[in-house]
């Protein structure tokens, strides 16, 4: 499987496409223009979306998505439909938009199983998705530090037992993709994570 990184908009937020045999998933939408030009360019078919959580940076690419299904995790659902909650109301937006199918357990991706880790702490409802030795871990965790728990929905033991217990628990070999800022791997986060959040 191929990794394509679009890291777009003032909040530099990463998407992934993973692209096999001409057909690939979005990990999030910040945004869909160049998304759209490097498919067409290269003849490629967006199958669907997956979200790890539904902050306006990471989903506001969503309304120029066009006939592309897009999902998320049950947890998730009450952030998308509220501008509040998914913050989009800051930057007058007022993003309100119900997902097209619930992510709610592991699934199959041209003959790759796609892993979903329930990783709440950024927000309710926020996840990684683990796919062979790489993880896309969204805002839960980065290269150089963990995300933000001071929004609605956030809490600082839930991301700290999810980095604990299902994060850490990986290879230290595992690539880690994060929702922005470089990629890294299990064994340099686990370096600097422990000592910080004394886990």
């Amino acid at each position: 499987m191929n990794i394509k990184k679009f890291t777009i908009g003032e909040f530099e937020t990463n998407s992934y496409l993973l692209i096999r045999e001409k057909k690939a998933i979005l990990i999030d939408c910040p945004g869909m223009s160049e998304i759209i030009n490097y498919c067409m360019n290269n003849s490629i078919k967006i199958e669907k979306i997956i979200l790890t959580h539904s902050h306006y940076d990471h989903i506001y690419g969503l309304k120029k998505r066009g006939d592309i299904p897009f999902g998320c995790y049950k947890d998730e659902v009450e952030f998308l439909l509220n501008p509040y909650l998914n913050l989009s109301e800051y930057f007058g937006e007022n993003i309100s938009i119900k997902p097209d199918f619930i992510i709610d357990s592991d699934f199959e991706f041209c003959g790759k199983i796609i892993r979903v880790i329930h990783t709440p702490g950024h927000t309710k409802g926020s996840v990684s998705y683990l796919i062979d030795d790489k993880i896309f871990t969204g805002d839960t965790v980065f290269s150089n530090g963990i995300g933000r728990v001071d929004f609605p929905g956030g809490s600082i033991d839930e991301i700290k037992k999810s980095i604990k217990e299902k994060i850490l628990t990986l290879p230290d070999k595992t690539e880690v993709f994060p929702g922005h800022g470089e990629n890294t791997t299990i064994g340099e986060v686990r370096k600097w994570l422990m000592n910080l959040l004394n886990i």
